[in-house]
């Protein structure tokens, strides 16, 4: 069953935009992630800092980003 009701909230604490430049399938960007929590009634976490958000940004302004 699905509920309206959040299960967890993530909050992460990221770098500046890395803009790599433009590719056939849009712009290419990378956020850095520094770290963050996440929080719910049933969890409780660090986000560690080391990983990253490889984006691409299509010409319509959706965006395709695999956190990693």
């Amino acid at each position: 069953m699905l509920s309206d009701t959040p299960i967890f909230q993530i909050r992460a604490e990221l770098a500046g935009i890395l803009k790599l430049g433009t590719t056939p399938y849009g712009e290419r960007r990378i956020i850095n992630i520094m770290g963050g929590t996440v929080e719910g009634p049933r969890i409780k976490g660090k986000i560690l800092p080391g990983g990253a958000d490889w984006q691409i940004v299509r010409s319509d302004g959706v965006v395709h980003l695999h956190a990693v």
